[in-house]
C-alpha cells in the first residue's frame, strides 16, 4: 500500500510540473512559456488549453502574496486565465488568497500512483502485440489517440494536439498496439530518473477494438519497460467518474489524493 503524504504528493506534483515544462520545449517560445514559483511551475501552452495552468505550487514551503501576483502576471501576458492546482497539503495561505481575489472551482482530478514492480494482470486477447514506435509513425500514433478518445467527448484536433506535445517532450515514449497486424490502441509514457517515476499518458483504443485488453496489454509494456529504467512509481491522473478512473482501479492503482484546479478568468478592466 502506498501512503499519500506531503513528501509525496510533493514528489509527484513536480513530476507532473517537469512534464508541462517538457512539453513547452517542444513549441518556438512565441506559442508556450514555463516560469518556476514557490516550488512548483506555471505553465502556458496555449488558451484553454489543459496543459495551461499551475502545478506543484506551495507544497511544503510558503506561498507568498508576491508569488501569486507573478502567475497571474504570467497568465495574463499570454491573454489566458489563471488556473492554479490546489492539493489537500497546499500552503494554506495559498487558499486564503485565492479566495480572497475570487477564484471559482474549475475542475476535480483524481492522482493515482502504483509500485512499478506490482501489476495486476487482466485477461487480454492473445493477439494484442505492442510496440514502441519512432518518430516516422507519430502522426498514425497520434490519430489513433485523438479517434479514440473522440468517442468520450473530447475535441480531436485538440486531443491529437496534446497528444503530439506530450509523446515529443523529454523522456517520453509511445507505443502502439496492434490485432492481426492492424493498428488499434495507443498509449504514451514519460519517464523521470532523478524523481524514479513513471508516468502513463494518452491511453485509447479504437471503438472496435475495445474490451479485448488491449489498454491492459499497454499498461503492462509500458510497466514492464519502466521497471527496466529503475522506476519506482507509476503515475495516472484522471477525471473522478471517468472511464480511465475505473480502469485504473481494476489494474490496481491506488488513488493517493484528489486535487483541485481554481480559476481566474480576465475581464475588461479587471484587476
Amino acid at each position: 500500500m502506498i501512503v499519500g503524504d506531503a513528501a509525496l504528493a510533493k514528489r509527484l506534483e513536480r513530476f507532473q510540473a517537469e512534464i508541462g515544462a517538457g512539453n513547452v520545449a517542444t513549441r518556438a517560445p512565441s506559442l508556450a512559456d514555463a516560469i518556476e514559483v514557490a516550488g512548483g511551475k506555471a505553465i502556458f501552452f496555449g488558451v484553454d488549453s489543459p496543459i495551461t495552468q499551475a502545478i506543484g505550487i506551495g507544497i511544503g514551503e510558503p506561498v507568498s502574496v508576491a508569488d501569486v501576483d507573478r502567475v497571474e502576471a504570467f497568465f495574463r501576458s499570454h491573454g489566458s486565465s489563471s488556473v492554479i492546482h490546489i492539493t489537500p497539503w497546499t500552503d494554506p495561505a495559498l487558499l486564503a488568497e485565492l479566495s480572497a481575489r475570487q477564484y471559482q472551482f474549475f475542475e476535480f482530478e483524481n492522482v493515482f500512483a502504483q509500485r512499478v514492480d506490482v501489476l495486476v494482470t487482466l485477461p487480454s486477447d492473445p493477439a494484442v502485440s505492442v510496440r514502441k514506435i519512432d518518430r516516422d509513425e507519430a502522426s498514425s500514433w497520434a490519430r489513433i489517440c485523438a479517434s479514440g478518445f473522440a468517442t468520450e467527448g473530447f475535441d480531436e484536433d485538440l486531443v491529437e494536439q496534446i497528444a503530439n506535445a506530450f509523446s515529443d517532450a523529454s523522456g517520453s515514449t509511445r507505443y502502439l498496439a496492434s490485432i492481426d497486424g492492424v493498428a488499434c490502441g495507443a498509449a504514451a509514457s514519460v519517464t523521470s530518473r532523478a524523481l524514479s517515476v513513471v508516468g502513463l499518458f494518452g491511453a485509447a483504443t479504437l471503438p472496435e477494438y475495445r474490451r479485448r485488453g488491449v489498454q491492459s496489454a499497454l499498461v503492462a509494456r509500458r510497466l514492464a519497460d519502466a521497471a527496466g529504467e529503475g522506476c519506482e512509481l507509476a503515475l495516472v491522473t484522471t477525471l473522478p467518474g471517468s472511464a480511465s478512473h475505473r480502469n485504473v482501479r481494476r489494474r490496481g492503482f491506488e488513488l493517493l489524493y484528489t486535487k483541485t484546479s481554481m480559476k481566474r478568468s480576465w475581464t475588461s478592466g479587471a484587476n
